[in-house]
């Protein structure tokens, strides 16, 4: 799949380099495709394994991230105004973000239609970004959530101490593809990471697409969710019969502690002998139980097969 070639001009500005010439990157970093100290050499057996390297994985990442994870049908719904987006097409087009690897990153809480259809309605969809365009700068506040669509984008941090220096490098912290996500952080909580970016990039590393979503969108969407959760959590635990008695306050204190944990038919939750480190409340389904009973020699009688209970 190519990229797609439409664009919006006004969504895309803030990314963009200046027309007049100006630089978008701190002009004190240098981009380096390794981290050498001043004065530090590599010798030539290092620089061979390191050229090979980069070789190896650049192709596996160029490979990876030419993939369009969203079906032309998808597409066209998210280059629609928001108010022309209607629930059966942003179901269609949710279908194909179920296929995407970050929702496996995110909560629970965040991963179902409730949440992602109000999402959808109201995100951007940011096509035709070039290469090497720095979507996330250094110091400036995150704007939101940012899913990949196609093409790549390199995280990169610049340490602390080397800020001043003339010359500091960039080190990449992670190589992200096509179905990747990064910008502010969801937690079970309900509250989102919107911290300045402080010495970090989030560099374009091919002609990308984005389908962005404001901070204060999840905000406004997913809070209401995850306060609904909690309280449905609160009312879970006192049907139990060790937290019957508890008040509703004090539950609320403990119920951002839960995880929510899904098994399937015959898988092993905990091994008789191995250490308990967590509390388990069965939600749903059924639980079989089995506990192994292990009888001396000597007290085997005659007729009697070893079994469990």
């Amino acid at each position: 799949g190519k990229p797609p070639q439409g664009t919006t001009r006004g969504k895309l500005s803030r990314y963009l380099p200046d027309p007049s010439g100006g630089a978008t990157a701190n002009p004190q970093v240098q981009r380096k495709s390794r981290m050498v100290a001043p004065g530090q050499t590599e010798s030539s057996a290092e620089m061979s394994a390191q050229k090979l390297f980069d070789q190896i994985s650049g192709r596996l990442f160029h490979g990876a991230i030419s993939t369009m994870l969203f079906q032309e049908e998808s597409m066209e719904v998210m280059r629609e105004l928001p108010a022309l987006r209607d629930q059966e097409m942003l179901a269609g087009v949710f279908k194909d973000l179920q296929l995407m690897a970050f929702l496996d990153t995110i909560p629970d809480s965040y991963q179902g239609q409730e949440a992602w259809l109000p999402l959808l309605k109201h995100a951007d969809l940011l096509e035709g970004i070039p290469e090497d365009i720095k979507v996330v700068k250094q110091g400036t506040p995150v704007e939101g959530l940012f899913v990949i669509v196609y093409g790549g984008v390199v995280a990169t941090h610049v340490r602390d101490a080397e800020l001043h220096l003339e010359g500091a490098f960039e080190q990449t912290a992670a190589r992200l593809k096509a179905g990747d996500c990064f910008g502010i952080t969801l937690t079970e909580k309900g509250s989102f990471s919107e911290a300045a970016s402080k010495y970090t990039y989030a560099t374009t590393e091919a002609d990308t697409v984005l389908l962005s979503i404001s901070a204060d969108l999840c905000e406004r969407t997913l809070v209401p969710i995850v306060r609904a959760q909690l309280e449905n959590r609160v009312v879970v635990l006192k049907s139990t019969r060790l937290f019957a008695r508890w008040a509703d306050d004090d539950l609320r204190e403990i119920v951002p502690l839960l995880q929510v944990r899904r098994y399937r038919s015959n898988d092993l939750i905990v091994r008789q002998g191995e250490p308990a480190s967590d509390l388990f409340i069965l939600v749903r389904g059924t639980c079989r139980v089995i506990k192994e009973i292990h009888v001396p020699t000597s007290c085997v009688r005659r007729g009697y097969v070893r079994t469990t209970a």
